[in-house]
């Protein structure tokens, strides 16, 4: 195997390691012969196959792995046993650390932190101040941004959005287009799916479902096995649970 790439004698100590910048040696992807990278601790954290660079001053270390087309560039830095591979890119000031995964055509980038056994995939984006940890997966054009957090084995995915400090925890799964924000919370088995938005410290819990295009507001809470899909809204301190059902253009409020 042709290397394609040489650790110079220009060090910085990171981590109480030692980082080598990379210098090319031939020309590959974007990136031409003689052109200098970023930082990496040993040969073993970026592949010589494929298009795979470090650029910048983003920093690789410990066991972690950079392979196939994956970039991580800007201030960038991936650590542990994370994995970043296929046309994955993590930038700005993002980290991976831990034993995570980062594959397809994902982005982490902000001052994203994914981490412990998360996985992120198929067009995920994570971003802003967001952190994604525990077993979260994250995948299928699904977002993850402005300081929300998503971790336990919640499952976010099918273009769904979490922002602005949500927060999705334990079994809890949201889909399809809907979105979670401003300070509301999806936790234990419950399921946001549909159009559904939940939002204003809202929190939707146990094996609760939200669904079509339900709005949830105002520190509403929706638990039990309850179901609120249609276009009903629940809002102001409403509680709605056990096996209630609230549906078509219903609304709840206190």
């Amino acid at each position: 195997m042709e290397k394609k790439y040489e650790l110079t004698d220009e060090t910085i100590e990171f981590d109480g390691r030692t980082l080598h910048r990379i210098r090319a040696l031939r020309d590959f992807g974007d990136v031409k012969a003689g052109d200098l990278g970023g930082y990496i601790e040993k040969e073993d954290n970026l592949s010589h196959e494929g298009d795979c660079w470090v650029d910048g001053d983003a920093k690789v270390h410990e066991s972690a792995t950079i392979f196939d087309n994956a970039k991580i560039f800007d201030g960038a830095c991936i650590s542990g046993n994370a994995m970043v591979c296929d046309d994955a890119e993590v930038y700005g000031r993002a980290v991976v650390y831990g034993n995570a995964k980062v594959y397809d055509n994902s982005r982490i980038y902000g001052s994203a932190q994914v981490y412990d056994d998360a996985h992120i995939y198929d067009h995920a984006k994570i971003y802003d101040d967001a952190h994604v940890y525990d077993r979260a997966v994250i995948y299928v054009n699904a977002q993850v941004c402005g300081d929300a957090k998503v971790y336990g084995e919640a499952r976010i995915y099918h273009d769904a959005v979490i922002s602005e400090h949500a927060r999705v925890y334990d079994n809890a799964e949201v889909f399809d287009n809907a979105t979670i924000s401003h300070f509301a919370s999806a936790c234990d088995n419950a399921r946001i799916f549909g159009k559904a938005k939940v939002c204003s410290f809202a929190k939707i819990y146990d094996g609760a479902h939200v669904s079509e295009k339900a709005k949830i507001g105002g520190h509403a809470e929706i638990s039990g096995n309850a179901r609120v899909f249609g276009g009903a809204l629940v809002c102001e301190n409403a509680k709605v649970t056990g096996n209630t059902k609230v549906s078509g253009n219903d609304t709840v409020l206190r």
